[in-house]
């Protein structure tokens, strides 16, 4: 009997041992996942930092949901964070092609209306332009400029500093998309081209020939106008255009036209005009009436002369 109360004894010893040494081993592992959970209460991570060597000497992948993982992530509120879209291929940008226009009247000092003439001649010049069309009459002076479209702006600046500004209007028209249509039918009318040209190489008889000729002749006139309808737009888009006109300080007005005269002074005017128009008219008449009635008169005399001597030589015969 006390042979078996031993082993009994010797076994729960046993067994408590074995309970001791698993409950140690626990213990360890809570304790080294305590030591790699971050100071902010998040979630157990591993302590190897993204690019350094792990444990077994791998580096680990980065994980793109750790906080310290830099341009791939967005931080949300404290250190969670959210993957952010991968950022492929740029989207092409389709340029912009604006026509500018602008009207600007000065009035400036008397006797310096050659100067400031000359002065916005010379601004377009600086700025890369060049002048379009000019003229002068009447104490008035009206240019159009053409300047580089990033000098828009600054032109018209230095322009309004010639004299006081008594009218300013600006306008910007934007054609991309006629440029946009035009680039499309270009390039289907380019691809048309080279197979009408494959087929032009391929003909084996005349009538082929000239048929694909026509197409290719009616083809090619399509892209040539076109292309020139492009260039125009590019030149207006590149270039724009300031109408600058420039008043001089008591100078004499134009002569007034039938426009500004009133209602009654325009039909004395017109009445005037037609009287004066028959008169000249009339005179016209007698210079070319006067002639022939001087020659028929001498004709009638001498035929008259001619018959009254045949009268008298008639009796003198009988």
């Amino acid at each position: 009997m006390r042979r078996w109360i031993g082993i009994g004894i010797v076994m729960l010893l046993g067994a408590g041992a074995i309970v001791a040494l698993f409950s140690s081993g626990n213990g360890e592992s809570q304790g080294a996942k305590s030591s790699g959970t971050s100071a902010t209460g998040g979630s157990a991570r591993s302590a190897v930092v993204p690019g350094s060597s792990g444990a077994d000497g791998v580096a680990p992948e980065p994980n793109p949901f750790d906080a310290r993982t830099p341009s791939t992530t967005v931080p949300i509120s404290g250190a969670k964070s959210v993957a952010q879209t991968p950022v492929g291929a740029a989207v092409p940008k389709l340029d912009s092609h604006v026509v500018k226009r602008a009207t600007l009247d000065l009035a400036v000092r008397r006797g310096q209306l050659q100067t400031k003439f000359a002065s916005a001649n010379g601004i377009a010049a600086y700025l890369g332009g060049f002048v379009e069309a000019s003229e002068e009459s009447h104490g008035t002076a009206t240019v159009t400029l053409r300047v580089p479209a990033d000098q828009f702006e600054a032109a018209l600046k230095q322009l309004s500093g010639l004299g006081r500004v008594t009218s300013r209007g600006e306008r910007g028209d934007d054609v991309t998309s006629q440029f946009t249509d035009i680039d499309a039918r270009l390039r289907n009318l380019s691809a048309q081209e080279g197979v009408l040209q494959d087929l032009m190489r391929q003909a084996k008889n005349i009538p082929d020939t000239i048929t694909v000729q026509q197409q290719l002749s009616d083809v090619r006139q399509q892209i040539e106008e076109l292309t020139g309808q492009r260039n125009v737009l590019d030149h207006q888009a590149t270039y724009s255009t300031i109408a600058l006109t420039m008043h001089a300080a008591g100078a004499v007005p134009a002569p007034p036209t039938a426009n500004d005269r009133g209602t009654i002074a325009q039909a004395w005017h017109d009445a005037i005009g037609v009287t004066l128009a028959i008169f000249a008219g009339t005179i016209v008449v007698l210079g070319a009436v006067v002639p022939i009635a001087l020659f028929a008169l001498i004709g009638f005399l001498g035929w008259s002369l001619v018959r009254r001597r045949r009268a008298r030589v008639a009796p003198a015969g009988i």
